[in-house]
């Protein structure tokens, strides 16, 4: 069983992120990722997540398949059973369970090279003392409902618009590449 911080993001099996992500929390991917990802917290790609780009995090933990590609990884990662990682490595410690696949080329991670690679993204994030920031602002509230000040009804918001309908045709090009990823796996499992 699977341990995580009280906050962990997903990305859940049948959606596919495309884009820049970045996260303080921990996360696991069991969809698709295309991108770069940053995760300061703890990272898990299960059995059937899928990632294509850049992977920077601290310790990660991998199960899925990767389709080129590099991972920076501060402290530790792991290539779990099954895993198929077509791409570089850069991490200070490197794990490879038996049955895990991996093509590529492994170095040590410098702390310096793991800095560069990380900086674009830490500085998207807010600080690490914002939370307890966050705290006092929720305090202010109580403190002044106790006075039993009136407080003024909100107005009606309008509901949002519905979000457009994904193109038929990306649609059928995210189909085309889960039945041949499926069909994938399928030959390799035998």
């Amino acid at each position: 069983m699977e341990t995580f911080n009280k906050e962990t993001s997903r990305i859940a099996s049948g959606t596919r992120f495309k884009g820049d992500f970045a996260t303080r929390s921990d996360l696991r991917i069991d969809g698709v990722f295309e991108g770069k990802l940053y995760c300061s917290g703890r990272l898990v790609v299960g059995e059937n997540g899928v990632v294509k780009g850049t992977v920077i995090g601290n310790v990660i933990e991998f199960s899925g398949t990767m389709d080129g590609g590099s991972f920076f990884v501060k402290d530790t990662l792991s290539l779990k059973s099954g895993s198929v990682v077509e791409g570089d490595i850069f991490t200070r410690r490197f794990q490879v369970d038996l049955g895990a696949r991996f093509v590529g080329t492994s170095k040590i991670l410098e702390e310096e090279k793991y800095v560069k690679a990380a900086a674009p993204f830490e500085s998207l994030l807010p600080s690490e003392a914002a939370p307890a920031a966050a705290e006092q602002i929720q305090e202010a509230p109580v403190a002044a409902q106790e006075q039993e000040e009136p407080v003024a009804e909100s107005a009606p918001v309008a509901e949002p618009a519905p979000a457009p309908a994904a193109p038929k045709e990306e649609k059928a090009e995210v189909d085309s590449m889960a039945e041949s990823w499926l069909g994938w796996n399928k030959k390799r499992s035998q």
